[in-house]
């Protein structure tokens, strides 16, 4: 294994605390069992009614409380696994990540106030890699020495709404089986988790007395520009993702003793996700043990990638890996080392957990066990200030209202972001076919503080009359979709993120690119701010910016704005 030398300049970001809640059970002792027996926790769904929908099967726990109480309490677990006492919560803050929406920031705020904690940091809404960019903000804040610790939460428990759209996309397993990678899959089944994870500097735990859990040493965001909600097949983006992973962690792949795959089950990410590792791990690839815990817990949304993690550093704190539920056997198109009957030992202490998403947004993590050789290929950068290139808006009562976008229905909200990124992005860099190669690594992040309020709405009307919602709802649900349209129509390779803003959108959105400006995922980032109104269409108002660290910055960052 080639690892490379130890840097004593930048500190370490160790997992301090751990607490989760999915349809396995309470606590962190239940997780790691049925994974190791290939024991399913799916069943029929009976906490609403599921007999107008094509799948009635979820895995869910019983006797679960609202997600605001079931979040409220995992932090507070968390932050006594952590050793925390009140002085420690008070100086940490919180990283949320949740299906968006006009209650959120409530929410958020109240689950910080009520945990004892320094307020919020952050919240996602980037769909099922919420909880996985959560992790790399946080760990590139504290590798840089701009944070000594924060609780990252996240959490879904399955709901009819959500339920409804994944039926109507026909992204459900008919057969009630989740089979990541095999022949035969054919589909992914929704699953109840709320996890935190408490991340601090190892110098700040040591200082405290206490050991690490694990530590994470590398990670990574990337986008694909392919579509809206489907992966690009060659798995390009997610490469690039597991390659700066490593690269940042300054191991080789054949460090690599598992790989907790992203698959759920679904035909074509599966495939796209097999084929990204095949590129990004060359012949090694088809040497490291892989499975998806989904297979077992499901697929929980928002809080997917952090259940994930957790199971990934309980896999790594036991030495023993997880078996891939319902395979059948090798599918042509995932020519991997699938752990197929029984549980494998862990042979080295580096692992990597990947979580994909709508709008082709991707992550990669890297943990290690406690006190492994490590070397991050680059110290973590301190603030950087970042400048716009362009900068337009779109107001509905001057500039009427924005171009329809082919297969998103009914609601301005998307129009409105491709609008004004396309206007933005023009101002730049002249029409999409000009200047490809220096939009690689240009991001993406939609800022709302409601997110698509007309669409859930309507969702929310058709299911609770009993009926089934359309498909095209499906892809439309979270604000992936756009920017992963954007980002497709523009060749938009870098990060995809979605926030759901405490207080000045433009602000928190600035600091969100500096953030990963700073970190080198990206040479530049497209800002979107954007909400909707309801019943007050002539008043909606979006504006976009492109922001950049370079010296062609030609507007400076205004502070105070709101979209």
């Amino acid at each position: 294994m080639a690892e490379r030398a130890e840097s004593a300049t930048r500190p370490g970001i160790a997992v301090a605390g751990l607490a989760v809640t999915s349809a396995l059970g309470r606590g962190t002792e239940a997780q790691l069992p049925p994974m190791l027996t290939g024991t399913p926790a799916f069943g029929p769904v009976n906490r609403f009614d599921a007999s107008p929908f094509r799948v009635q099967v979820a895995a869910t726990l019983p006797d679960v409380a609202e997600l605001p109480v079931e979040l409220a309490v995992t932090i507070a677990d968390a932050c006594t696994d952590a050793g925390m006492g009140r002085p420690e919560r008070a100086t940490t803050p919180l990283f949320l990540a949740v299906h968006g929406g006009a209650g959120v920031p409530a929410l958020a705020a109240g689950l910080a106030e009520a945990g004892g904690l320094a307020g919020v940091g952050r919240v996602y809404t980037t769909a099922c890699v919420s909880g996985t960019t959560a992790l790399a903000d946080v760990a590139a804040l504290i590798r840089a020495g701009r944070l000594q610790r924060a609780v990252v939460a996240a959490g879904y428990l399955v709901e009819p709404d959500q339920y409804a759209l994944f039926d109507a996309g026909r992204a459900l397993a008919v057969d009630g089986v989740v089979r990541p990678f095999s022949r035969g899959r054919q589909g992914l089944l929704l699953g109840d988790a709320v996890v935190a994870v408490v991340l601090e500097s190892d110098r700040r735990l040591a200082e405290r007395g206490r050991a690490p859990v694990a530590e994470v040493v590398g990670w990574a965001r990337t986008g694909d520009a392919h579509h809206p909600c489907q992966p690009a097949p060659d798995g390009r983006g997610l490469a690039r993702a597991i390659h700066q992973a490593l690269d940042r962690a300054g191991i080789e792949p054949d460090c690599l003793g598992y790989i907790n795959a992203n698959a759920s089950g679904a035909v074509l990410t599966d495939a796209a996700e097999a084929a990204a590792m095949q590129l990004a791990l060359g012949s090694t690839g088809a040497r490291i043990p892989i499975s998806s815990s989904k297979s077992v817990h499901g697929h929980a949304l928002e809080a997917s990638g952090l259940l994930e993690f957790a199971v990934t550093v309980l896999s790594l704190a036991e030495g023993k890996l997880g078996v891939n539920a319902g395979f059948l056997g090798p599918a042509a198109d995932c020519p991997l080392d699938v752990i197929a009957d029984a549980p494998r030992q862990l042979t080295t202490p580096y692992a990597m957990t990947l979580n994909s998403a709508f709008g082709g947004a991707n992550t990669a993590l890297v943990v290690a066990a406690p006190g492994t050789t490590r070397a991050p290929a680059a110290a973590g950068a301190g603030p950087v200030a970042a400048r716009a290139t362009a900068e337009t808006t779109w107001r509905v009562d001057t500039d009427g209202e924005p171009p329809a976008v082919p297969g998103f229905v009914q609601s301005s909200f998307n129009p409105l972001a491709a609008a004004v990124a396309s206007r933005c992005l023009i101002e730049h860099f002249g029409e999409p076919e000009h200047a490809q190669d220096s939009r690689q690594r240009t991001g993406l992040i939609l800022v709302s503080r409601s997110g698509d309020q007309v669409s859930a709405e309507t969702v929310s009307t058709i299911v609770a009359a009993g009926r089934r919602p359309g498909p095209l709802h499906f892809f439309q649900s979270v604000p992936n979709s756009i920017a992963g349209h954007i980002a497709a129509q523009w060749g938009l390779a870098g990060p995809v993120i979605c926030l759901s803003p405490q207080g000045d959108p433009l602000a928190e959105g600035r600091s969100q690119a500096e953030l990963v400006l700073a970190d080198g995922d990206a040479d530049q980032m497209l800002l979107i701010a954007l909400d909707q109104q309801p019943g007050a269409a002539e008043t909606e108002f979006a504006r976009a910016r492109l922001l950049t660290t370079t010296s062609d910055a030609i507007l400076p960052a205004s502070e105070g704005e709101t979209a």
